[in-house]
């Protein structure tokens, strides 16, 4: 078998004619990615190919909302090469350009206070700036080939979707799930009509943010976006950041409202994204890709969901 740096070297003397290949080296960043790090007499870059979702439309998708986010001004970096299978990898991958940093999840404890209320409010003002693109529709992609008539069509499929994963894989017990569809369902009918679509990045977590010199840099991979209600950012922003790092909740969200002034719907729209999301967790890490860390901490939020934060908005309506 050839050995796997002479398979990306020879690649990169495909794609890179011009450039000349001085080192290459494979780094441990992405969960969806084999990547790279190429360095050139010209300058970085960084080569991604794709394991997890290995399907074309999912790979088109990705490098779209790249460029949409470029497009809006954010510091995205831009791509050079992008070829989906068939191709001489047998798998998608792109290369683009080399954005220096490193990932906040690492590096965000050795933050002052100061630091951290800075970091904060930029990283809650670029959020705003992201979710600001709109879109013409709501769909399970960027692309348009998974749209729905309306954002409660889209929010009821995914849940039912999910409902069912959930009865297949068995992870949770028949009662919880009966009880989170009866939930979801009650909440749902509350759901406005009004709600407009949005780039949702869907997997905010501080390893999809980079930081230099302690300061904000910006939100990167976007292998999951698609035009939802943008507030469905805010499940995994409160599960994954905030709950472990609750100092650098206020600073986001006055970031955020300097461009959205927040209101009340807000919460409850929140809340009900939070309990389908929580179910998504059980049939991916009980099955798919089973980590029983993960299980205990997603079965913990949904307790709470079910018990404290699904009963604040029972029997409420908001403005349909």
């Amino acid at each position: 078998m050839k050995d796997e740096k002479l398979v990306i070297k020879d690649l990169l003397s495909k794609d890179l004619k011009s450039h000349i290949i001085l080192k290459i080296e494979k780094l441990d960043i992405s969960y969806g990615h084999v990547c790279w790090k190429i360095k050139t007499h010209k300058g970085n870059f960084l080569l991604k190919i794709a394991e997890r979702k290995t399907d074309n439309h999912h790979f088109l998708n990705e490098i779209y909302a790249q460029r949409l986010a470029i497009e809006s001004g954010m510091k995205v970096q831009r791509v050079l090469v992008a070829k989906e299978v068939p191709n001489s990898l047998n798998k998608n991958y792109y290369i683009q350009e080399w954005l220096p940093g490193s990932d906040a999840q690492k590096s965000i404890s050795n933050f002052s206070g100061l630091e951290k209320q800075q970091f904060s409010w930029e990283f809650g003002e670029t959020l705003a700036k992201l979710h600001s693109i709109k879109g013409d529709f709501f769909s399970e992609d960027l692309l348009g080939e998974k749209k729905t008539s309306s954002w409660r069509e889209l929010v009821t499929n995914r849940l039912e979707k999910l409902l069912h994963e959930n009865r297949e894989v068995c992870v949770l017990d028949n009662k919880t799930i009966d009880n989170m569809e009866e939930k979801c369902n009650r909440l749902l009918q509350n759901l406005s009509d009004n709600i407009e679509p949005g780039f949702t990045h869907r997997d905010l977590y501080l390893s999809n943010v980079l930081v230099a010199d302690n300061k904000f840099l910006n939100i990167i991979d976007f292998e999951h976006a698609r035009f939802y209600d943008p507030l469905w950012d805010f499940v995994k922003v409160e599960a994954w950041i905030f709950r472990k790092f609750p100092e650098l909740r206020a600073g986001f969200y006055k970031g955020y409202s300097n461009k959205f002034p927040w209101e009340n719907e807000y919460d409850f729209r929140i809340t009900l994204y939070e309990g389908i999301e929580f179910l998504a967790a059980f049939p991916y890490f009980g099955k798919k890709f089973p980590d029983r860390r993960m299980l205990a901490m997603f079965n913990y939020e949904l307790q709470e969901w079910i018990n404290i934060k699904s009963i604040k908005f029972e029997g409420e309506f908001f403005g349909k």
